[in-house]
């Protein structure tokens, strides 16, 4: 067995270490405005996606289970106007602490993914779950297949603690495969893990067992993602970073880089590839963010 969010209680990096160096996510590289999305960030365009669609109603309040620095959170927050009422779980203290600054007056729960501190069928709003449960346990059955374990687990405790017409949004990488093993560190191995891409059509099968009603898309599609716009590959970012040591990492627009760093951006000759080819966030991959991360949507009949 493996329990990388094991690894949590015991985190030692920065946020800005471990999300721009370690774990750098579909929502991390997309945290700011941005014109893929419309000027919105991620966590804007995700926040108006749940809404439009019918999970997420303000007045009925968010469950985050592993809000990373809180940049999705943050944008909840200001989407709706600082009236929505949320409660982080995690299993970090700093994280913890750094989420509560994001928004404030929020609750915070440190706990496990799938032991959630919560009375059966008590809450009735939205359960968030974003690029998080690739950090779950991963196990083999009985006959020596590796399964998501965990996430298996915690879509059980979701519908324990989910009262009828509550509603859940997973967002995670994986697909119609078995899952398989990557491994994340930073410079020097630092804050090194495993994480385990998703079998989405074993999750949802469960998920729709459990009595769920089950909406399955991209993320990209799900965000409204224009997949035409070109940006700067996390590997031309990192290489530019070794002479910009205030280069944030994003999904830089071309326009923006060039325009910021023009003498730069010419000497690396930097891929730029479209957001939604391949080639984005590493040159060179079998499948680039747009069609490896994918959403789950979930309500409780």
């Amino acid at each position: 067995m493996t329990s990388p969010s094991e690894s949590y209680r015991r985190d030692r990096l920065s946020p800005r270490e471990r999300f721009d160096e370690v774990e750098t996510t579909m929502s991390h590289l997309l945290r700011r405005p941005h014109p893929a999305l419309g000027g919105r960030s991620y966590g804007g365009a995700l926040f108006h996606a749940l809404r439009d669609r019918g999970y997420l109603d303000p007045a009925a309040g968010v469950l985050e289970v592993g809000a990373g620095a809180g940049f999705v959170s943050a944008a909840f927050h200001q989407e709706s106007g600082g009236s929505l009422r949320y409660t982080f779980v995690d299993l970090s203290r700093p994280l913890l602490a750094l989420q509560r600054r994001q928004v404030p007056g929020a609750a915070a729960l440190r706990a496990h993914a799938d032991r959630l501190p919560l009375r059966d069928a008590s809450f009735r709003g939205l359960a968030l779950a974003n690029e998080v449960i690739a950090d779950l346990e991963t196990a083999a059955d009985a006959a020596g297949t590796l399964v998501n374990a965990g996430a298996l687990r915690f879509v059980r405790e979701l519908h324990r603690v989910l009262a009828p017409g509550g509603a859940a949004c997973l967002t995670e990488f994986g697909g119609d495969f078995r899952p398989s093993g990557v491994w994340l560190s930073g410079a020097l191995g630092r804050g090194g893990h495993l994480e385990h891409s998703i079998h989405f059509g074993e999750l949802e099968a469960a998920c729709r067992a459990l009595g769920f009603e089950v909406e399955r898309l991209k993320v990209a599609e799900l965000i409204g993602l224009d997949r035409s716009v070109r940006v700067a590959s996390y590997h031309d970012l990192l290489r530019l970073r070794r002479l910009v040591r205030d280069l944030p990492i994003y999904a830089f627009p071309k326009a923006e880089l060039e325009k910021r760093h023009p003498v730069l951006t010419r000497l690396f000759h930097l891929e730029l590839p479209p957001i939604g080819s391949p080639g984005f966030p590493h040159p060179g991959t079998r499948g680039g963010f747009a069609e490896l991360f994918e959403a789950l949507l979930l309500r409780k009949r």
